[in-house]
């Protein structure tokens, strides 16, 4: 009983060591096109001084994010709009999965309530926005680690790739080009015959 107590005041002290590094609750926005999803984990009843401290899995339609969480901690995810499973799975052992229908720009709070009493045990559930906001204040964001490339995932890496897609390509003028070729003459890549010949279908091109 020495022996577990000892490892689990040294978990706590670790606990709060690393929590200090990690980011406290900011409330965010979702990403252009995209629902937030929070995944955040708190203690029930019942904990006692034991070293069996769960941690929890975040699964995806199917898919494991590799991302580790656990109490007074949360993850976000930006998700397409869509229909969606998402699993909360503790310590690889217990299973629970929601089902939501997703609507763009909209927040969703997934609460994990962890308990001790008979392990494995935990819910899983949505909670409303103002019961959430009151208790994931309180958390700090586990940092995830990097998981598979998921298409339902929204990131800001892909928002910018989209936009740079978006942009239009501007064709140089006609100058530009003659001046293009001019400068491969100078360069001596092609010939002043070649030259000339390049800038006639410049100058009649379309």
């Amino acid at each position: 009983m020495k022996k577990t107590s000892i490892l689990f005041i040294s978990f706590i002290i670790s606990i709060i060591f690393i929590g200090c590094t990690k980011t406290p609750y900011k409330a965010e926005e979702p990403l252009k096109g995209a629902s937030l999803v929070y995944v955040y984990v708190v203690t029930g009843n019942n904990i006692n001084d034991t070293d069996r401290i769960p941690y929890y899995e975040v699964e995806i339609d199917g898919h494991l994010m590799e991302d580790k969480v656990y109490p007074q901690e949360f993850l976000k995810y930006n998700l397409k709009t869509n229909k969606v499973e998402i699993s909360a799975i503790r310590s690889q052992l217990e299973k629970q999965t929601l089902n939501l229908n997703l609507i763009q720009g909209k927040t969703y709070y997934l609460r994990v309530t962890s308990y001790d009493e008979g392990f494995g045990k935990f819910d899983f559930e949505l909670v409303p926005d103002i019961q959430a906001l009151k208790e994931i204040k309180n958390t700090r964001y586990a940092i995830p680690e990097e998981g598979k490339p998921l298409d339902i995932l929204i990131t800001k890496e892909k928002l910018e790739k989209e936009e740079e897609k978006k942009q239009p390509v501007v064709s140089k003028s006609k100058t530009e080009k003659i001046r293009d070729a001019h400068k491969l003459k100078e360069d001596g890549i092609i010939t002043q015959q070649e030259f000339e010949k390049l800038k006639a279908e410049i100058i009649n091109a379309d």
